[in-house]
């Protein structure tokens, strides 16, 4: 439960990374789309082959990085 939270954060912070890269691409118009399209594909592979969140999350609970605690019982 801990890894798959830690999961999406990491996701979530993934795309707002990407959506931050992309923005100024997408904002400007050039006449040559193949520019354009070639610099969101350098970003969007830079993203592809970065490690997945799921294996992420799991490396930092297995080293101890993550900090969390059970749920008190009532």
């Amino acid at each position: 439960m801990v890894a798959s939270k830690r999961s999406r954060q990491i996701n979530d912070l993934l795309k707002m990374e990407l959506a931050q890269r992309l923005e100024p691409i997408i904002a400007k118009e050039t006449e040559d789309d193949t520019i354009m399209n070639q610099d969101k594909l350098n970003i969007s592979l830079e993203f592809e082959v970065r490690e997945k969140p799921t294996l992420q999350s799991l490396d930092e609970l297995m080293d101890g990085k993550l900090n969390f605690r059970f749920k008190e019982q009532e």
